[in-house]
């Protein structure tokens, strides 16, 4: 995968931890990180089920600190529960697509989409479509993961119909076709130039 893709992650998933304010809402940061005992199994295991937003961004956190891979099924379960968030029409540039909540929500997501890319988890192509719509990034680095028998209809249909703003999936969906190319793909992609994804725009 890309550097682009993974710069893009990282700074995404590092975003989360700070516009979610965690630092400031779980009591034992103040503390200190680095002096403070790493949580249990269970306390990891509680925050991920919590519910609450700022939790499950610090259980995945926590889990990839520690590396635990008993933690991953929690992890993806947390990623296949995810629907793509509804936004609102905004009309002008104060109003905001996404709702606070939804802001909370997708942060916590990212830091479990950043958990389990580095845990080498493996999320499933169903997952990997509800997820598409917000975190094009991440499922670009999850889907070139999985075998091509198990990629190749989410990548056919995200060729075809990348969400918005999803250029780098739309092109990561391509190579990997190229690679496995399914009946028809080189005719349908000499015959469909507006679907060639531009590496550069």
């Amino acid at each position: 995968m890309t550097d682009l893709i993974r710069r893009k992650i990282r700074t995404t998933a590092i975003l989360a931890m700070g516009l979610m304010g965690t630092f400031e809402t779980v009591g034992f940061v103040a503390q200190g990180q680095t002096s403070s005992p790493l949580p249990s199994q269970d306390t990891i295991e509680s925050w991920l089920h919590s519910g609450e937003p700022r939790l499950e961004a610090w259980g995945a956190h926590y889990a990839l600190i520690t590396r635990n891979e008993n933690l991953t099924p929690d992890l993806l379960a947390l990623a296949n529960e995810w629907q793509p968030l509804i936004r609102q029409v905004c009309d002008n540039s104060l109003c905001s697509e996404l709702s606070s909540e939804q802001w909370r929500e997708r942060e916590a997501m990212a830091t479990v989409l950043d958990a389990l890319i580095q845990l080498d988890g493996h999320v499933s192509p169903d997952a990997l479509a509800n997820l598409a719509p917000d975190f094009p990034s991440y499922v670009a680095e999850l889907l070139a993961r999985l075998p091509s028998e198990e990629s190749t209809a989410l990548a056919l249909q995200l060729y075809h119909s990348p969400p918005e703003d999803g250029d780098v999936l739309q092109y990561v969906a391509a190579a990997l076709l190229a690679q496995h190319p399914p009946y028809g793909f080189a005719a349908d992609l000499l015959a469909e130039p507006e679907h060639t994804p531009q590496a550069n725009r």
